[in-house]
This record gives C-alpha cells, structure tokens and sequence, in this order.
C-alpha cells in the first residue's frame, strides 16, 4: 500500500512539471523570476536603482533551497556586484543568478546601471539593466504519453532558448528609510523552444512583466540597538499579490536578528554576523503556513556579504546621510 502512494506521489510530481511548463508556454502566467527570503539583501537583483546606493563595492552571493525535502525542489544561486563612481552620480554593477525547478534551469547574467540625484538628506535613483536569460530543458527528468505532438516534442528535444530582457527601477532613500518601484521582464519576449528553425510548430513561454514595490525604515533611540522594518510587494500578472514584511534587530553593529511573515504563504526567521569592515553573513528559514507545509520541511537561504568601504570604519551616529552610517537597509 504504501508502495503504490509513493508510485501515485512519484507520477503526481511529474504530471505537475509538465502541467507547469505547458500552462506557461500556453497562458504565459507565473512567478518567472527568482524570489528570495532576503528580498532587501538581494534588492539590487530586483531593482537596478540600487546600483552604486552606498558608498562602497558591494559585493554580494546567496543560495536558496526552497521546499527541502521535496524532490528537484527550487533552487537558487547568485553573485552580484555594483559600486558608485563619478563622485557618486552614478553607479554600475552586473549579476548572475541560476534558479533550477525540476526540469527546467534558467540562467540570466545581465548588466545594471544607475544615476543619482543627491539632495542634501535624500538620494534619488533611477537605474536600467539589461541581461541575457538562457532557459534550457532537461528531457530526462520529463514523462510525457504521447511523444508525437509537435509543440511537446520540440519543447523535450530542444535544449535551450535564449533571450534578452530588461528591468528599470526608481528609489528614493536616505540611510533611514527607502522608497523603490521596479518593473523586471520589461521585453516581453518569449523563449521559443523548436528542434530546428524551420520547424511549424513551437513551444512558446512567454516573459511578463513582474512588478516591485519596496519600503523601509530604520529607527535608533540608541545606536547600539537598531531596528529595521521593511516591506515587499510582488505583483505578476495571472497571481495572487505577494506581501512580505520583515522585522529585524540589530545589536552593536555587529549581530542580527529578525522575524518575518509572507501572507498567506509562510513566516520566516533570520540571524546574521557583521564582520566591521568585512562584510556580513546571515541564514534564514522559511516555514510554510499554507498547504505546501504537508510536502516539504522548510526553505533555506544563505547569504554572503563582502563590502570595501575605507570612509565607513567606525559608527558615529546618524548626523549626516552623507557619510552613510546606517547601511542596513542597501
């Protein structure tokens, strides 16, 4: 008996790739960019305007693990780089993420730049990228009945699709709070996976516009005791808006901790380490609150910060935006 759930499990987990990847190429709907945990420590992937935002090279890694326990459950890895230049009125970095699900393995590398009108408490942003996406098909990890319809065919047997894709952004921030908007897969354009070029018939996914709202505030009666709040909405047409907000402490510059809940969906825990002068550490953990927590134990996620900044050694206090003592929140 319980051999045959494992088989019925086994066949369900299938029939949900392909039933995945056919509403994509059909309806063109979903979630097609990568979703972290630490949305704000990964801010600059999702909006470009972040590029050169701090006074530093901001160097950054991450990986995610989402749904462990279930098999070829989502993963992600990225690395990412940006720092300000031309007295600070711009700013330029690149990135690379891979996010695997089941079969299918999206790959993007993309260039971002930034330029920033400095007030004299406030900083606002307006930043562009253009990257390059590679989404390939691994037919082994694909059942499928009837191997003779052409559009299933050409999605199976062809090994990758590659496209061009662009994002902007706009933020608004000093180093006690941020205001951003950003609009990622602003092209359009669809992954065409066909066995040759002369082929009739395709499968099509086609890319939609995913859109950002982010907000955060950081307060310090005392600045060894710093609290920070933010708050993240997703909205991808064809699904349900994604609010997340986040809560966390930090304690003497040097640890964190914090709380936070994704409604509808899971709450999540995170800790981290700051290495003054280095970088920062830090790992979270996703509980699902909804029906997925009967299929998995959780998602995790680590993150790496390195960050060269000679101007920024020691805390002072929160006096001038300028020199950018509070660097929690970019």
């Amino acid at each position: 008996m319980r051999r045959n759930k494992n088989r019925i499990f086994q066949a369900l987990k299938k029939f949900v790739y392909i039933a995945a990847f056919l509403l994509n190429t059909v309806l063109a709907f979903g979630q097609q960019y990568p979703f972290w945990t630490a949305t704000r420590g990964n801010y600059f992937i999702t909006n470009p305007a972040v590029a050169g935002t701090r006074k530093t090279l901001d160097v950054r890694a991450s990986y995610r693990y989402q749904w462990s326990g279930f098999d070829d459950a989502p993963k992600t890895v990225s690395l990412s780089a940006h720092s300000r230049f031309f007295k600070g009125k711009m700013g330029a970095g690149m990135f690379l993420f891979q996010d695997k699900l089941g079969p299918q393995k999206v790959t993007s590398v993309a260039g971002v730049y930034a330029f920033h009108l400095k007030f004299e408490d406030t900083e606002f942003s307006f930043g562009l990228n253009a990257s390059y996406n590679s989404n390939g098909i691994d037919a082994n990890k694909v059942s499928y009945i009837n191997s003779h319809d052409a559009v299933l065919y050409n999605a199976i047997n062809s090994p990758k699709s590659r496209i061009f894709n662009m994002a902007a952004g706009v933020l608004m921030h000093n180093e006690h709070f941020y205001v951003g908007l950003s609009m990622n897969n602003m092209t359009g354009m669809s992954y065409n996976f066909r066995q040759t070029k002369n082929s009739k018939k395709e499968a099509q996914l086609t890319t939609v516009p995913h859109y950002t709202i982010g907000a955060g505030y950081n307060w310090a009666e005392n600045p060894d005791f710093i609290w920070e709040n933010t708050l993240m909405a997703n909205f991808v047409p064809g699904t349900p808006l994604l609010i997340d907000y986040n809560f966390k402490m930090h304690i003497q510059n040097t640890f964190y901790a914090g709380l936070g809940i994704r409604l509808k969906t899971c709450v999540y825990g995170q800790i981290g380490y700051t290495l003054k002068g280095i970088g920062q550490i830090g790992y979270s953990y996703d509980f699902n609150t909804n029906a997925l927590m009967r299929t998995n134990t959780g998602s995790h996620e680590f993150k790496l910060i390195y960050v060269f900044d000679n101007s920024n050694s020691k805390h002072h206090g929160n006096r001038q935006f300028q020199k950018q003592h509070f660097q929690y929140l970019l």
